[in-house]
């Protein structure tokens, strides 16, 4: 958003200034340049800050904006190639926000492109074919560009086999904690490792290895709260965060959660104060694990 503002800000500015206000419009080409240069500094300034709902007023804008400048472009091939600009905006919207947002922008553009046409001119029928392939244009981009962007990004963050969290997943969700104005409660980190799974894939093959993830993967599903995290951090290591969960009510989880699998499991326990990095409460819960590990191989099981 602030690149794309900066670069609008600087060709609307140089165009002004190359003219030397020599055009009727010039004057609300020059507003909107330094509204975008404004625009440009709030987002710097604020950064990973930068609110979502200030994010989609400023999209919004952008595209009443760009419909003023084609209602009062000096000809109609000026309004046509101001029109063009709404695809980028469809593109960003597409890209960084949701289905909703993105189907708001594109119905506002379809809309606002229309209205800014008839308003150019008396005549609509010159600007016409222009208004339908821009609209036309920014529903396919923007519904196409949507579609692959979370594809993409369910490929980076989510394990295909059980549906849960990746190491990318699990990451990304670590960093948006920490970011400004969260607010994390105590937490309960438990620490999971299949026993036995390399013995599974090296007797009944690595389908079948594959298939125990599958059907580990749904039985959790059912069990786990909607809060609930969980993570399948390595082959057969698995993480769940489970929010405002004491460690009595985790081991209850625990045991539920073992009923329904489909495999065995060991696991270890760490409360996780909202105070404490990700990696002290693992490595507390992963000493746990082994432990639990060691006193089932001398006896009973933990």
């Amino acid at each position: 958003m602030a690149v794309g503002s900066a670069l609008y800000a600087a060709t609307a500015g140089l165009a002004v200034l190359a003219r030397g206000m020599g055009q009727d419009n010039d004057p609300a080409l020059l507003a909107t340049a330094i509204y975008s240069l404004a625009a440009v500094v709030v987002l710097m300034v604020l950064r990973a800050r930068v609110p979502l709902w200030l994010l989609q007023t400023q999209t919004l804008i952008v595209v009443c904006l760009t419909g003023l400048l084609v209602a009062i472009a000096p000809n109609a091939l000026s309004a046509a190639n101001m029109s063009f600009r709404y695809i980028a905006v469809a593109l960003y919207v597409a890209f960084w926000m949701s289905l909703r947002m993105t189907l708001t922008v594109a119905a506002l553009i379809t809309v606002t492109s229309l209205v800014a046409c008839a308003a150019n001119s008396q005549d609509l029928r010159p600007l016409l074919p222009t208004w339908l392939l821009v609209s036309v244009l920014t529903w396919v981009v923007a519904l196409i560009v949507h579609h692959l962007s979370r594809a993409a990004a369910r490929h980076a963050t989510v394990d295909p086999l059980t549906g849960m969290l990746n190491r990318g997943g699990l990451r990304m969700l670590l960093d948006l904690s920490v970011g400004p104005g969260r607010v994390i409660v105590p937490r309960t980190l438990v620490v999971i490792d299949l026993d036995d799974f390399k013995q599974l894939n090296d007797t009944r093959g690595h389908l079948a290895g594959d298939q125990a993830l599958s059907d580990l993967g749904t039985a959790w599903r059912r069990t786990l709260r909607a809060d609930d995290i969980a993570v399948r951090s390595g082959g057969d290591e698995f993480i769940l965060i489970l929010p405002s969960t004491t460690r009595e009510e985790a081991e209850v989880l625990m045991a539920r959660l073992r009923a329904e699998s489909p495999v065995p499991w060991s696991f270890g326990i760490a409360d996780w104060p909202a105070t404490e990095a990700f990696d002290e409460a693992s490595a507390r819960a992963d000493r746990e694990l082994y432990r639990r590990k060691a006193e089932r191989e001398r006896g009973p099981a933990a």
